[in-house]
């Protein structure tokens, strides 16, 4: 009889080992989809979670195994304790009760990176879902490092308690969901294109605006500390980036404040917006990067903020960035050779090294803005942009050739921006070295 129970009691020990074992093990396996290892902070939620899952393996493993297990009242005693726990854990998880500001970033910080992970890595083929799918992951890294910031905040500062906590969120009834629908599928409400003028800005902005235009306008002069070649921001951003982009519009600004910080594949991670902007000084301008605490990068920064008044943050706006060319046109370097000799070689020159009233106003009182409306900058050579350039890239150039090219009178048809970019960018131009210092 002693044997008989002592048996039983390692049964009942070793049932509980394996539930204990179970829950343990799925407790870490629901951190397996994360993208980065500093995003497993520990969970509370997770851990009831898994709990719950243990409770309800615990009812079904006795239910499969009852006749395994002597003692009609320990089963029931083992089965009811189980189902009470697992509705408790169930509650305390629906109603997040246990859960407060730290405990409701560290649960969230391991979802978004699992949304990241997913995002990033599912078989995507629709290209509407891939760019639903680069959002979100943009909103989930902006999210975490918000998270991150907060997490070191309260550590230092503490919390500040509810004194000037906001109403929570109105409960999601089913009208507010038909509405979200409708919304969704009429789109997001419209951006208007409504830049103020950088010389309308408050007094206490109104000079480092001005200053950041006219670095934009002018980068030779006004940051020629950080400039290795002939190239100044407006070759590629007309009128400081007050334009809608498009045709003869350039690569406008208006409305880039509120898209950073972004993802960007380059760097496999979310950048702010002065990351962003010393890319460009260093790739574009074959330069170095602005100090962040320079009177250059706050102007900069300020201009931004300013000529993006109005635009809600991570809006889609239509008139940033270049659209890819369609076309079935596969570019061929020799026509497009032919192409930069008849149109492209007036302004830049038939060597690429800048046109010829380009390269004869340099030392002239007229800025390099009026030298770009009389000829065109360096294309490729030592005094153009480097390797790692966003302009280096056949499809860029060609984007940005067809909507700009010739300039003020654009006519360039898809193929001739196709042939002269397949041309352009195969010619030699500075190497890009990463360093420590580069992005």
């Amino acid at each position: 009889m002693d044997q008989q129970k002592q048996m039983m009691g390692m049964s009942w020990g070793r049932f509980a080992a394996m539930i204990a074992t179970s829950t343990f093990i799925m407790f870490f396996l629901m951190y397996q989809l994360v993208y980065s290892t500093d995003h497993a902070m520990f969970s509370l939620n997770r851990l009831i979670a898994s709990l719950v899952m243990g409770c309800v393996m615990t009812i079904l493993m006795l239910s499969f195994m009852w006749s395994m297990y002597k003692g009609v009242g320990t089963k029931m005693a083992v089965l009811v304790s189980a189902t009470l726990l697992g509705a408790l854990f169930l509650f305390v998880n629906r109603s997040q009760s246990l859960i407060g500001d730290v405990g409701f970033m560290k649960s969230m910080i391991p979802h978004h990176s699992i949304a990241i992970n997913n995002a990033r890595k599912a078989r995507i083929s629709d290209p509407r879902v891939r760019e639903l799918a680069d959002k979100i992951i943009a909103a989930q890294v902006r999210e975490i490092a918000e998270m991150k910031q907060l997490l070191d905040d309260i550590a230092r500062n503490g919390e500040r308690g509810e004194a000037s906590l906001p109403p929570r969120s109105t409960e999601i009834t089913p009208e507010m969901e038909r509405k979200m629908d409708q919304k969704m599928k009429k789109g997001e409400e419209k951006i208007v294109y409504d830049p103020p003028k950088p010389k309308d800005a408050p007094d206490q902005i109104r000079n480092s605006v001005m200053l950041g235009y006219n670095i934009l306008t002018n980068t030779q002069k006004y940051a020629a500390d950080y400039v290795g070649n002939d190239l100044n921001c407006h070759n590629c951003h007309f009128e400081g980036g007050i334009t809608k982009g498009g045709k003869d519009g350039g690569i406008s600004y208006v409305g880039v404040a509120a898209k950073y910080p972004k993802y960007r594949e380059r760097q496999d991670y979310a950048v702010d917006l002065m990351t962003r902007v010393n890319n460009c000084f260093m790739r574009s301008l074959k330069g170095k990067p602005l100090p962040g605490d320079s009177k250059e990068m706050t102007a900069l920064l300020t201009y931004y903020q300013w000529i993006s008044k109005g635009i809600p943050i991570y809006a889609d706006i239509p008139w940033l960035g270049l659209q890819k060319l369609e076309s079935d046109h596969k570019p061929a370097k020799e026509a497009g050779k032919k192409a930069y000799r008849e149109i492209c070689a007036k302004c830049h020159g038939e060597n690429g090294q800048g046109g010829e009233k380009y390269q004869q106003n340099e030392n002239s009182e007229k800025s390099k803005s009026e030298h770009h409306r009389m000829s065109g900058p360096p294309l490729w050579g030592n005094d153009s942009f480097t390797d790692g350039a966003g302009m280096s890239k056949l499809e860029v150039m060609a984007a940005f050739a067809y909507n700009n090219m010739p300039k003020g009178n654009p006519h360039l048809a898809k193929e001739q921006a196709l042939d002269a970019a397949a041309y352009v960018t195969n010619q030699p131009r500075p190497k890009f070295t990463k360093d420590s210092k580069a992005l």
